[in-house]
């Protein structure tokens, strides 16, 4: 991820919550698609900043 241009730190939390048992979905789009995915996706999303500091207690 990080040669993908991904912050390190973010890197790091996505693979600390894989190795957690989560799941990492990434897709290439059309444009028109982009939208409807988002909104798909969001909507089951966990909130990274919540996750992260679970991490760290």
């Amino acid at each position: 991820m990080i040669d993908e241009g991904v912050p390190e730190e973010e890197a790091n939390l996505y693979g600390e919550g894989i190795r957690r048992g989560g799941s990492l979905v990434a897709a290439r789009l059309d444009d028109d698609r982009v939208a409807r995915a988002q909104s798909i996706l969001q909507a089951h999303a966990v909130n990274a900043d919540e996750r992260r500091a679970s991490y760290v207690e």
